[in-house]
């Protein structure tokens, strides 16, 4: 009986001795290792996921302003002057794929009102650029109007008074899932007669 108490009282001093201490069981420690990686591993998968979708939409940002820009380019001209927009209505010829037009406007400052003195204007998609001419009759002026992104195709199309452009982009910036837009717009042609009205 002496020796069950004395066995006892040494078991309840470990426990207190334990517990003074703080240690933790082996099993204790394991469990907690793994409750420590499993949130680890939440944290860090919603880390990545949130990383590729900043990425992704940071590539879809470029493109749309990319592609806006080339637009405006195109209908305005890479200097805001001599685009499609100011082309003679009657003098607008594209390419038979689509993928090229050729116009005439009027360089003169005021214009004039007679198609002799203007300057044949060409636009067109080589490889994945586009290229304007600001003028047919010089060979080496000719400039890209895209520099970033990557043009697909680009579509002209006439309209009676006007004339389509489709732009098809793409980024490709290291992805397997690139980035694809379409842009749409229209731009309507100056009057023969009178080389400061739109129609």
């Amino acid at each position: 009986m002496h020796c069950l108490t004395a066995e006892m009282t040494g078991s309840r001093l470990h426990r207190r001795f334990r517990k003074a201490v703080g240690g933790f069981t082996l099993v204790e420690a394991m469990v907690g290792f793994a409750i420590t990686v499993a949130i680890a591993g939440a944290i860090m998968s919603v880390f990545l996921m949130s990383l590729r979708s900043w990425k992704e939409g940071s590539r879809d940002l470029s493109v749309q302003s990319s592609g806006r820009l080339i637009m405006e380019k195109i209908v305005r001209g890479p200097g805001g002057r001599f685009g499609l927009r100011e082309a003679a209505e009657g003098s607008v010829t594209v390419d038979p794929d689509g993928k090229g037009i050729t116009f005439l406007v009027d360089k003169n400052n005021p214009p004039t009102y007679e198609e002799s003195d203007d300057t044949q204007v060409r636009i067109y998609l080589l490889a994945n650029s586009i290229i304007y001419d600001p003028s047919t009759a010089v060979h080496g002026d000719e400039v890209p109007i895209v520099s970033f992104g990557r043009v697909d195709n680009l579509r002209f199309e006439i309209d009676g008074k006007a004339v389509n452009i489709e732009l098809f982009m793409r980024e490709m910036s290291g992805t397997t899932n690139p980035s694809q837009v379409k842009f749409r717009t229209k731009a309507f042609l100056r009057k023969s007669a009178d080389a400061d009205t739109e129609t």
